[in-house]
C-alpha cells in the first residue's frame, strides 16, 4: 500500500472512490463529480494537504483536508474521509494521518 498526497489525482478518480466508500452505508451517499468539486471548494480542500492510500496504483482510501486561516491561526481540518469496503480493517485512516501530519 502506497500513501501519498492527492495532488494530481483526477476529480473523476476521487469521486469514484468517494462514492464507493459511502455506497454501503445505511443511507447510501452519492455525489456527482460537480457536487464533490463544489463540496471541496466550500471546504477549501487542498489536494497537496490531502492524502490517499493506493493499492497497486489504484486509490482505495482518502482524507480530504481543508485549509483556512481562522483567527490568525493556520488551520487544517478534515473535509471528508473514505475507505472503500474491500480496504477497510487495515488501519488505513490512522496510517494516512501518520503519513500526512508531519
Amino acid at each position: 500500500m502506497e500513501l501519498k498526497s492527492l495532488n494530481g489525482v483526477s476529480p473523476v478518480e476521487i469521486t469514484k472512490v468517494f462514492n464507493t466508500s459511502f455506497a454501503d452505508y445505511f443511507i447510501p451517499f452519492k455525489l456527482s463529480e460537480e457536487q464533490l468539486l463544489s463540496k471541496m471548494q466550500v471546504d477549501k480542500v487542498t489536494l497537496e494537504l490531502s492524502v490517499g492510500a493506493f493499492d497497486k496504483g489504484k486509490l482505495v482510501a482518502f482524507i480530504l483536508h481543508g485549509f483556512d486561516i481562522i483567527g490568525n491561526t493556520k488551520t487544517v481540518y478534515n473535509g471528508g474521509t473514505g475507505v472503500v469496503p474491500k480496504a477497510r480493517g487495515h488501519g488505513l485512516t490512522q496510517r494516512m494521518y501518520q503519513f500526512i501530519l508531519p
